[in-house]
């Protein structure tokens, strides 16, 4: 099974039908603590960023999120600009243009500390 294969179905069985209730939960946290760190004239760029509910509910300029699961490019809004690669593969794109940078529950994915 490929790597790809493998986060689909990871996702597709932690997730199925919470998805509501994350979004939910994302809004209060960025309105009761996030946003205070992110201006509303930032980029931000969401690494590992999955279902795009913190890209998707943080209120700034410009928005990129990269994830290896395809789905970031059905679940991210349309003012979000999606990158379904890994992060080296865009990181001259994204090089001097980032303002914030947002990841969560993605280190725990590295091979080695």
């Amino acid at each position: 099974m490929e790597i790809d294969d493998k986060l689909q179905n990871l996702y597709t069985m932690r997730f199925d039908g919470e998805l509501s209730r994350k979004n939910a939960m994302w809004r209060v946290l960025i309105s009761s603590f996030f946003q205070q760190y992110v201006k509303e004239s930032d980029t931000v760029l969401d690494i590992g960023g999955g279902y795009c509910e913190f890209i998707n509910n943080i209120k700034c300029c410009k928005k990129y999120v990269v994830d290896l699961n395809e789905d970031i490019l059905k679940f991210a809004n349309p003012d979000v600009q999606p990158f379904n690669s890994r992060l080296s593969e865009i990181a001259s794109l994204l090089e001097s243009s980032i303002d914030v940078v947002f990841l969560s529950n993605f280190l725990e994915h590295l091979r080695s500390k």
